[in-house]
């Protein structure tokens, strides 16, 4: 790791970040994991990170990104295709839908770790980071002037 510590402040920089590399390390896998934290508040997301963590200590780039992929629950890898050199990650929706109905990122690069977290940089850029947890409900703004009084109009005679 660099003593000149990046920091990203966006999912787009990481994107950037990611392309320029050729190769995947520990500052730029974890930086990829602290942006999925942001955007991503699942109930036993310390013990993923922690699991996640060591992966990136071990230089298990690739296990590293697909299990970040996995703690994103509403995302799933889709597809993954190495051709003339390049590998291509795809990552879909969870659920099994058809292609053209699917909102899916697709990002191609020379490493499979870097391809993954490619994707996985471009599709958290397209979603807000989250603030609620997972299991919260939103809460919708009481206003009385909002109500429409009910008015029974039944003749009971």
């Amino acid at each position: 790791m660099s003593l000149l510590r990046q920091t990203f402040r966006v999912p787009e920089d990481l994107q950037r970040a990611v392309c320029r590399t050729d190769l995947a390390t520990g500052e730029i896998v974890s930086a990829v994991l602290d942006c999925t934290l942001k955007h991503c508040k699942t109930l036993n997301r310390i013990e993923q990170a922690r699991r996640i963590r060591e992966l990136i200590e071990t230089g298990a780039w690739t296990d590293a990104a697909l299990a970040m992929v996995a703690l994103a629950r509403s995302r799933a890898v889709r597809r993954l295709s190495r051709d003339d050199g390049e590998w291509h990650c795809t990552i879909g929706s969870q659920w099994p839908v058809p292609d053209w109905l699917d909102d899916t990122v697709e990002f191609s690069h020379a490493a499979l770790p870097l391809a993954i977290l490619g994707a996985l940089t471009e599709m958290l850029g397209r979603s807000p980071p989250v603030n609620a947890p997972a299991a919260s409900v939103p809460k919708a703004p009481a206003d009385s002037r909002d109500a429409i009084p009910a008015v029974s109009c039944d003749n009971y005679l």
